[in-house]
């Protein structure tokens, strides 16, 4: 059985898939989002206070990757999700689907070369919850492979009354 790589020589990279997923085809994805880590947000899940990755299918299964507040892209096999579903639990977290109808990447790519773009896309500036986040790197690295996902910048004007909007309102 291979080895899962939790580490590796990217430091901007957390591998927590076997190499045959890594390099495993993507034949298309969804943008997710799920409930920030932190107490007073858990139970909060709006378009600024939220984390957001992006799940894909793979020829060896699906795949979880997001940009985290550490500056390392995560890599991660999903068991319990399937294309259809509206929302999964993985880990601790409940996820929710932006989209769901599936997108297929422009042209053919990797999980690997998904990631390393995303990592291109986020390797120069240290994570900043406000200005360079999981929204971005998941949009920035969606958008380049032909893909479409919420552009975290188009309601910038309003960033701070999205949250104070997001952390107020009852879902």
């Amino acid at each position: 059985m291979p080895r899962i790589q939790g580490n590796n020589e990217n430091k901007f990279l957390r591998l927590m898939v076997t190499p045959d997923v890594y390099n495993a085809e993507i034949i298309n994805c969804v943008p997710v989002r799920r409930p920030l880590d932190v107490p007073s947000t858990i139970i909060k899940l709006g378009k600024v206070l939220s984390h957001s990755g992006c799940v894909c299918k793979t020829t060896r299964g699906y795949v979880l990757i997001e940009y985290m507040s550490s500056n390392q892209v995560f890599v991660s096999k999903v068991y319990n999700y399937q294309n259809g579903m509206h929302e999964f639990n993985f880990k601790k977290y409940h996820f929710i689907l932006d989209d769901d109808k599936p997108q297929e990447p422009k042209e053919k790519c990797t999980v690997r070369q998904f990631a390393e773009k995303m990592i291109e896309y986020t390797k120069n500036k240290q994570f900043d919850t406000f200005s360079h986040n999981c929204h971005h790197a998941r949009y920035d690295t969606m958008n380049f492979y032909g893909m479409k996902s919420d552009n975290p910048d188009a309601g910038k004007f309003n960033l701070f009354y999205q949250g104070f909007v997001d952390y107020f309102t009852k879902k």
